[in-house]
């Protein structure tokens, strides 16, 4: 009987609080883990959300000076063509133009009021 105590109080003593300290111990290491996977995402998002915008920026000064010069010279009649197939395309729900005249922005296309 002396050696059951002796398991006993080894059981007890050791092995259960042992177990107890183990997995609290894990449970706060995947915790931790969880939060830098979570963190390492959300910075990943961040960084090609930064880079699709330098791309995008970079797209459309390339577009600004292909035809920001040739639309600022058309005259009346291209420019109404101009307009019209652009109110046409799908994209012009979207997108507006605009032209910086005498340091006023003015839209390149002003709406018809009907």
């Amino acid at each position: 009987m002396h050696i059951g105590k002796k398991i006993l109080v080894f059981i007890a003593g050791f092995c259960l609080p042992a177990v107890v300290i183990v997995s609290y111990c894990l449970g706060y290491w995947y915790d931790h883990r969880v939060e830098l996977l979570r963190q390492d995402s959300a910075n990943g998002e961040l960084v090609n959300i930064q880079q699709q915008f330098q791309i995008d920026v970079s797209r459309l000064t390339f577009l600004n000076n292909i035809y920001a010069l040739p639309l600022s010279q058309l005259d009346e009649e291209q420019r109404n063509k101009l307009e019209s197939s652009w109110r046409e395309s799908a994209i012009s729900a979207n997108l507006s133009w605009y032209i910086l005249r005498n340091g006023e922005l003015q839209s390149f296309f002003p709406m018809n009021v009907l």
